[in-house]
């Protein structure tokens, strides 16, 4: 009988050297970003602390943020030049460190998503860069390209929601710590009297008369995250604060996850209507009792 023309053969074997000629390709880029990897962690730095203006600290924050760039472009070059998956990295702790000392600073989780799509940005330029340097034949060239922005855009994706997740997590047990620290010191006041500085570490107006306030949640919902009610009930007291036109701040401390003690430094006492303010604020804070 006839020979069937052996074209299938033929497309499957330029399809398996394709596939190992990008293997060949992606090996080369990975080592070529290894050389330049002090380089790139350098211009990454300055980028983002330049670029972000919630991230430019101290030297500690920069150190931890250089660690944990210079971390995940290891982890990334790695993949790159072993062809391996996304799913298979883990996120690095020095990344899941910075996450957590961002979060113990206070500083917007926005800061930390931008640094993490700026870094993707121009990680995959200079991928880019050392494509072209190449010159290698167009599909090839895509195929290489297509491959390296999608495992680089499936770690980033994975990378960030895990360090996002740090993030919030510390942020709840910082507010937790402070929270107890706060507790402490105004319980001390309550015991024994202010001393020197009390005023300056409460950042709260000790020698005034003040009005003494229990805020809680009647019925805390244990599907609520443990700062749902504290959020409310925080506030409650700025609307109570409002309403009582106090001069300065509050002060408030957490009992539990849905009481607040909250003291208010009063202008004129004798004029305040506590009755009026509360009806004033429960009108405005549902369940806050």
């Amino acid at each position: 009988g006839m020979e069937s023309p052996p074209y299938g053969d033929r497309m499957a074997d330029d399809a398996h050297e394709l596939a190992a000629m990008r293997l060949r390709e992606s090996a080369i880029i990975g080592a070529l970003l290894q050389a330049d990897f002090d380089a790139l962690t350098d211009a990454m730095v300055t980028a983002l602390s330049d670029g972000i203006e919630l991230l430019r600290g101290d030297a500690d924050l920069l150190d931890l943020m250089r660690a944990s760039i210079g971390a995940n472009i290891d982890q990334l070059i790695h993949a790159v030049r072993y062809g391996l998956d996304a799913d298979t990295m883990a996120t690095p702790q020095a990344a899941i460190e910075y996450a957590r000392r961002v979060a113990q600073r206070g500083i917007d989780v926005t800061a930390l998503v931008r640094a993490y799509r700026l870094g993707q940005s121009m990680f995959l330029d200079q991928c880019f860069t050392m494509v072209r340097s190449r010159s290698l034949p167009d599909v090839l060239a895509l195929d290489l390209i297509h491959d390296i922005v999608a495992m680089v855009s499936s770690y980033i994706d994975m990378a960030s929601e895990r360090v996002v997740n740090e993030y919030n997590w510390e942020q709840e047990r910082w507010r937790e710590h402070q929270g107890h620290v706060r507790a402490a010191r105004i319980a001390e006041i309550l015991a024994h009297g202010a001393s020197a500085g009390a005023e300056a570490e409460l950042d709260y107006p000790l020698a005034e008369t003040h009005l003494a306030v229990i805020l809680w949640v009647p019925h805390d919902d244990p599907n609520d995250t443990p700062f749902a009610a504290l959020a409310e009930l925080t506030a409650a007291a700025e609307t109570l604060a409002e309403e009582a036109q106090v001069r300065g701040r509050f002060l408030l401390t957490p009992v539990d996850r849905a009481t607040v003690w909250l003291w208010l430094p009063l202008r004129t006492p004798s004029a305040f209507d506590a009755v009026a303010v509360a009806r004033r604020a429960g009108a405005i804070h549902q369940g806050v009792a």
